[in-house]
């Protein structure tokens, strides 16, 4: 009888322990799910340019200079993703949304990151305090430390990229390249990859290990989609390493032109690689 009654004492003081535990993380869940069901609401709006409507969900300090903005139509949209920032009074949210591109005759997805605020129990969105932008950003992390690495105030820097810039010479229409830039860690602590801002909805992050030791190798991998991309280009992408703060810029260029076009190529040509010496593209 002892053995049950202790039995029985133990789950009734693990289900209070647990149940005193289940309403916290569950208040998180239930607050970003809040601010999801505004951010549908808000670029719903939006797409139905119902601009009356946007302006109840922009923060009230913001309204005037909402309203005074150019607001370009969307297709649709996606919640990428929702980041609480400390405290819990603020988030980052990622959104891609639909666009059409006369130039390419088709739709393509844009990234977007906002922050949104909780005022009063109620999410609204902040477009006057946008987060640190790639710029801005670039601005601190490189510019700032080049101009102090020439006076000589920083050492160099201790990421040592094996190449920043890939060109993939000519590539058909269509097909999808998987682009790899391998780096050594030079520094004498851990380091991550924070962010890779790629700033084009061509471009995917496949960067497998974000984490590296002193002296440890890794690599920057990126899957480049050449359907939405026609001749010339030329593109950058930025690489942020925490808790260094260092922001390094990598480059992707080529030309990108129709099966057709290439064949058409190769004709004139003769039989002769339309590629230049040495700008093979690095294939998945």
């Amino acid at each position: 009888m002892t053995r049950k009654l202790s039995f029985y004492l133990l789950i009734v003081f693990l289900s209070h322990a647990l149940a005193g535990r289940c309403p916290a993380a569950s208040s998180k869940d239930t607050e970003t799910e809040k601010l999801k069901a505004r951010i549908t609401e808000f670029f719903t709006a939006v797409q139905m340019a119902q601009w009356s409507k946007t302006e109840q969900y922009v923060i009230e300090k913001s309204r005037d200079n909402f309203k005074s903005q150019h607001h370009g139509k969307i297709l649709g949209f996606k919640i990428v993703d929702v980041k609480m920032e400390a405290g819990e009074q603020s988030a980052l949210v990622e959104v891609a949304y639909t666009i059409l591109v006369p130039t390419i005759v088709r739709s393509i997805d844009i990234p977007d990151v906002s922050r949104w605020k909780l005022v009063s129990g109620e999410w609204f969105f902040d477009p006057d305090d946008p987060p640190p932008s790639p710029a801005s950003k670039f601005q601190e992390y490189y510019y700032d430390k080049v101009a102090a690495r020439k006076a000589g105030k920083l050492p160099p820097l201790a990421i040592h990229f094996d190449r920043d810039v890939i060109n993939i010479g000519v590539v058909e229409k269509g097909k999808i390249l998987n682009l790899r830039f391998p780096f050594t860690n030079g520094t004498s602590q851990q380091i991550r990859i924070e962010e890779l801002s790629l700033r084009a909805p061509f471009l995917k992050d496949t960067t497998k290990k974000i984490t590296l030791k002193p002296g440890e190798k890794g690599e920057v991998s990126v899957d480049l989609d050449t359907s939405a991309l026609l001749w010339d280009f030329e593109h950058a992408l930025y690489v942020e390493f925490q808790p260094i703060k260092e922001m390094v810029p990598l480059t992707i260029k080529g030309k990108v032109l129709e099966a057709k076009d290439i064949a058409r190529s190769k004709t004139d040509k003769g039989p002769s690689d339309a590629r230049s010496p040495g700008n093979k593209p690095v294939k998945r």
